[in-house]
């Protein structure tokens, strides 16, 4: 058992991306908690503005491996494509996140858990699928 957690720290936790990923939440934390002030709806803010997040630092993971692939000078289009769709569903995500921050006040719909879901699930598929899936 020990030695399954010190695979999983030594792969997922103290890689690159993976200390990169700590950061980005340290510092969404860090949003709501410098300002001590912070009510539900901060709380219900933050959580659907993750999935934008997490599709921001995809991109930055892309185009850090575009920028190694170049000076190794090899074909970029897989890189440049995966950087188009992400960005590409970072609009995407960046929309549901406005059009559902309305919606947000009182009591939250079963529409807009399941959107939330949706958005969760697009932005983790594609942040595994950069960092374990080879691109």
């Amino acid at each position: 058992m020990i030695g399954y957690v010190q695979d999983f720290w030594d792969t997922y936790i103290v890689s690159n991306e993976g200390i990169t990923t700590l950061l980005v939440i340290l510092i969404l934390l860090l949003k709501l908690y410098v300002n001590r002030r912070a009510e539900a709806i901060d709380y219900k803010k933050m959580l659907v503005s993750i999935p934008g997040e997490i599709i921001f630092l995809v991109l930055g993971f892309q185009m850090s491996c575009m920028i190694e692939n170049e000076t190794k000078n090899n074909s970029n289009s897989v890189y440049v494509s995966g950087i188009v769709f992400s960005l590409i569903l970072l609009v995407i995500q960046y929309a549901l996140e406005k059009w559902t921050e309305d919606k947000l006040s009182g009591n939250v719909e079963s529409k807009v858990k399941v959107r939330i879901l949706i958005m969760y699930i697009l932005a983790i598929f594609t942040y595994f699928e950069t960092i374990y899936g080879g691109v």
